[in-house]
């Protein structure tokens, strides 16, 4: 499934609805900065087709 592809660096996928510039690196680095804080990235498919991005960092006191 590509979406399991999606936080690779330097991924871009194939059947993507756009032809936008980028490098591939936007959610991998997301995903790296929610580790790094013990916090986590979801990918979650949307009605209609593409995907929510949900990103989860825990709270400090």
């Amino acid at each position: 499934r590509e979406t399991a592809r999606m936080n690779r660096p330097f991924t871009r996928l194939e059947n993507a609805r756009t032809n936008a510039s980028g490098t591939g690196l936007g959610l991998a680095i997301v995903e790296r900065i929610a580790r790094l804080h013990d916090g986590q990235l979801e990918l979650l498919p949307r009605d209609g087709g593409g995907l929510i991005a949900r990103l989860s960092l825990p709270l400090v006191s």
